[in-house]
């Protein structure tokens, strides 16, 4: 395969997984509205605290043809991430939050965008999009503000002379 059909194939790939992404969230009951980047562990160590999240992802194993008289089955996995405290939280004191409502959580988790099945992004339709169009949703179970310990403290910069 030379080098142009493939770079062709690649931005294909990332165009239909921008779509998937994009119809992924209208999917998600109201309970992601963006997708907010994790960060990096590099930049987790800066912070001297946290925001732990637990939350259950909900996933519909329906296929878009769910019908009234044979409900979708739900496939049920619990998430927990650290991540960055939001502003809004920054003088949180240490320990679980109590009104986890306040604040969108879960646009700091994963999107559950599905991976294509082999072949199946060269033939990029409505039909294809409907195939993946899975519907999920975040509960938030706890979220808690933790000491990171991983925390990596900035190095005295006055040295003796």
């Amino acid at each position: 395969m030379n080098a142009y059909c493939y770079g062709s194939m690649t931005r294909d790939y990332n165009s239909i997984q921008d779509q998937l992404l994009e119809r992924t969230l209208e999917n998600s009951m109201g309970t992601q509205t963006d997708m907010i980047s994790n960060p990096t562990y590099k930049e987790l160590t800066k912070h001297p605290r946290l925001a732990m999240i637990t939350a259950q992802l909900e996933v519909s194993e329906c296929d878009g043809f769910c019908t009234s008289s044979h409900g979708c089955k739900f496939t049920k996995k619990i998430f927990k991430a650290n991540i960055v405290i939001p502003v809004e939280y920054d003088n949180y004191p240490i320990g679980k939050i109590q009104d986890v409502d306040k604040y969108k959580w879960a646009n700091h988790l994963p999107v559950p965008v599905p991976e294509f099945e082999s072949g199946d992004y060269m033939f990029i339709s409505d039909r294809l999009l409907r195939k993946y169009d899975r519907a999920y949703k975040y509960t938030i179970k706890k979220v808690k503000i933790i000491k990171n310990k991983r925390c990596i403290s900035e190095p005295n910069l006055l040295k003796s002379k």
